[in-house]
């Protein structure tokens, strides 16, 4: 059981990065970050 809860958090976590590069990469390219 708390494996998946792990697992379930670093999920989240490699989400909210690659979120984060994509708005990132948006707002270099002059475009409005994504809400």
């Amino acid at each position: 059981m708390l494996a998946i809860l792990i697992i379930l958090d670093i999920a989240a976590i490699a989400t909210f990065l690659v979120a984060a590069e994509y708005d990132m990469k948006v707002a270099t390219k002059g475009g409005q970050a994504g809400t």
